[in-house]
């Protein structure tokens, strides 16, 4: 029996109806257990970096478990000549660091004292040294704080080392039946639309791919130029340093401050002098990180000009802050998918399956 127009109408409405409930639902429960969250996160991103290498090994004839196991043991021995390498070092510098902690604050203090001390002598005008004294008033307030946050960090490392021992085995399982939640998505979608859908999904994958992809790497980039340029100037602690800056590089907007902190603090009580020489790489690092490297690193990874990718984080951070700016590039990537989609669809003959490819942002 063939519906009427009024109630396939009214179906489709209802239908739509449905999905708009479902998405709303299925988004308020992400962000009521958004905590429980990180480990499945962290495992997409190591599944999005690992299945390249296991679809290589599988097109060579291995099981889909057998390539991933393999992937897995490469990774290790990887993992583990890497910690052979660095480990003592970063190990001394780590030690080395625990130690020089008080004396560096004594020092830094013992700086700042000085400098107050200077400030109150006779014939400095009331107005500058009013407003040097709240500016070092400030500036001991921030460190105070930066402090106590460094603190907590360390204090929820065990939390973030339970979530990093968890993500391999989650992201096993994602790797393996990986093909199987690729079919059950195209089944869903009505036979007629299944090439649309395919193709779809194919250049989604390939844009979130990319976007793990180039912030690992530009990571990776200010890091290394970090440890350099600590290196150069004779600042210690320097892999240690280079790290940090690379894992708050992976955090929008207050990353780069958070990577730059410890280190002005640590050559601030070496000298003053230091400290601003420190400020001055960092913020080189930074601006050829956000300026050269950080639009053409994520544009060609993610499909999109640079202009467009500077225009996506700007308006990200205006529209939603951090956030924003964390999901600009990818969202920017998702929605030039989509865009560029619908037009081949509407300028392509009915039933016919969707072009490749399409032209970059």
């Amino acid at each position: 029996m063939r519906l009427s127009g009024r109630a396939m109408a009214s179906r489709r409405t209802w239908g739509a109806a449905l999905l708009l409930g479902a998405g709303l639902g299925v988004a308020w429960l992400v962000l009521a257990v958004r905590p429980v969250l990180v480990p499945f996160a962290l495992a997409l991103v190591l599944a999005y970096l690992l299945a390249p290498a296991v679809a290589v090994l599988q097109a060579r004839g291995m099981s889909r478990s057998c390539a991933i196991m393999s992937v897995y043991a490469a990774l290790a021995a990887a993992g583990t000549a890497v910690a052979m390498w660095a480990a003592p070092a970063a190990s001394r510098e780590l030690q080395q660091l625990l130690r020089g902690v008080p004396d560096g604050v004594g020092a830094l203090r013992g700086h700042l004292d000085a400098l107050e001390a200077r400030l109150r002598q006779p014939g400095v005008p009331d107005g500058v040294r009013q407003g040097a004294l709240g500016f070092l008033a400030e500036l001991e307030a921030r460190a105070d704080r930066l402090v106590g946050a460094t603190a907590a960090g360390i204090a929820g490392l065990a939390e973030w080392l339970l979530y990093l021992a968890l993500a391999p085995v989650l992201a096993y399982y994602l790797l393996r039946d990986l093909p199987q939640f690729h079919r059950a998505a195209v089944h869903a979608v009505p036979r007629r639309w299944r090439p649309h859908a395919v193709q779809l999904l194919h250049e989604l994958d390939r844009v979130l791919a990319g976007f793990i992809r180039g912030e690992l790497l530009l990571a990776l980039a200010v890091g290394a130029l970090a440890a350099l340029a600590t290196w150069l100037l004779r600042l210690p602690y320097s892999l240690l340093l280079g790290a940090w800056a690379a894992l708050c590089e992976l955090v929008p907007y207050v990353g780069p401050v958070a990577g730059a902190a410890p280190a002005t603090l640590l050559a601030l009580s070496i000298s003053p002098v230091r400290a601003l020489q420190v400020a001055l790489a960092f913020a080189v690092i930074q601006q050829l990180e956000s300026a050269v490297l950080g639009p053409h690193v994520m544009g060609a990874s993610v499909g999109l000009h640079p202009l467009t990718v500077l225009f996506a984080i700007l308006a990200g951070g205006y529209l939603a802050g951090v956030w924003g700016m964390l999901l600009a590039v990818p969202v920017a990537g998702i929605l030039r998918v989509v865009w560029g989609f619908a037009v081949r669809g509407l300028s392509s003959p009915p039933g016919s399956p969707p072009e490749g490819g399409g032209n970059r942002a």
